[in-house]
């Protein structure tokens, strides 16, 4: 799904904003959600040559244009990704005016390319969780007022990772609501938790979280970032 100057797209998004949709994250192909490495070089190094960061970015800067709120993701841990990257992400979220952030460990899923790499990572798997949640910690501190998620990748590599994202910075934990028969079937890394919860359990079990680290939860609100409404003046 590209969105360069298509008017006939752009108006088919333009129509989800008057249906009341309040926000697009954007990864092409799969919805919208992008997940931005902050380098070409490493962007280049992990996806196809079809496939380039400046489109992504276009994609990005049309939907903002629009009047959508933008997410963008961090990946921690990548093969080759280096302190400098993740420093460049976080400035990009920055001088991008992010709107929301979902970042978290990388974890392999064995049945892509990546699959070299599980050695390695499993190797440094303590220290790529140690690493994410300082990473939100300095996304908390540069971006003060966006939404930050506290991943499910979290909980995959430790069991309370959820609950530690919101205690560094996260503020924001998005329930599974996919049908429990298909969950399955949709697993972008291995050992990803709560496949077998439908939503209501789902639900249960995340307020029990959020409210084990003195967090609450935003009833009945549209949970929009403080950042999206100050540069929209809401």
């Amino acid at each position: 799904m590209l969105l360069r100057d298509d008017s006939v797209k752009l108006f088919m998004v333009q129509e989800d904003i008057v249906a009341g949709t309040r926000y697009r994250p954007f990864r092409l192909k799969q919805r919208c959600r992008i997940t931005v490495l902050s380098l070409s070089r490493l962007f280049a190094e992990l996806h196809p040559p079809r496939e380039t960061l400046e489109t992504r970015l276009e994609c990005l800067s049309i939907l903002k244009h629009i009047g959508f709120q933008i997410g963008t993701n961090m990946m921690i841990g990548l093969p080759g990704q280096s302190i400098a990257d993740l420093a460049d992400d976080v400035l990009f979220f920055r001088d991008r005016n992010i709107d929301m952030v979902g970042m978290g460990p990388y974890i392999v899923h064995r049945q892509t390319p990546m699959v070299r790499f599980e050695p390695e990572i499993e190797q440094k798997k303590n220290e790529i969780f140690k690493l994410s949640l300082k990473m939100l910690s300095v996304v908390r501190i540069v971006c003060r007022d966006i939404n930050i998620a506290s991943t499910t990748a979290l909980q995959a590599m430790e069991p309370t990772g959820r609950e530690q994202g919101l205690e560094f910075g996260a503020n924001i934990i998005m329930p599974q609501v996919t049908p429990v028969g298909v969950r399955k079937s949709y697993q972008l890394y291995e050992g990803k938790p709560c496949l077998d919860e439908n939503a209501v359990l789902c639900r249960d079990c995340l307020k029990a979280r959020i409210e084990s680290v003195g967090r609450t939860i935003a009833e009945n609100a549209w949970g929009d970032s403080l950042h999206f409404k100050k540069r929209n003046s809401i």
